[in-house]
């Protein structure tokens, strides 16, 4: 209870004060923004100088093949 707690809010508008984290991460969460620039600009604002910031987003871009054996059981993982 006293190191965790959750907020609910828009990442494209992060509810915290300035330099606010040492550290941070995404799971996913940029793959759902429609304004990836301001999304980052977010996470670097509530970084503190020298923060570490690190996320991944399972996506395919417009070389995928779906008729490719190969990419199209990667995709299924």
């Amino acid at each position: 209870k006293d190191r965790c707690k959750v907020f609910r809010g828009d990442f494209h508008a992060i509810p915290f004060e300035d330099e606010s984290f040492d550290r941070g991460y995404d799971i996913e969460a940029s793959a759902h923004s429609t304004q990836l620039k301001k999304y980052f600009e977010e996470v670097a604002r509530v970084l503190r100088p020298g923060g570490i910031f690190g996320g991944y987003a399972w996506v395919a871009t417009t070389k995928y093949n779906p008729n490719d054996p190969e990419e199209a059981e990667i995709m299924k993982v």
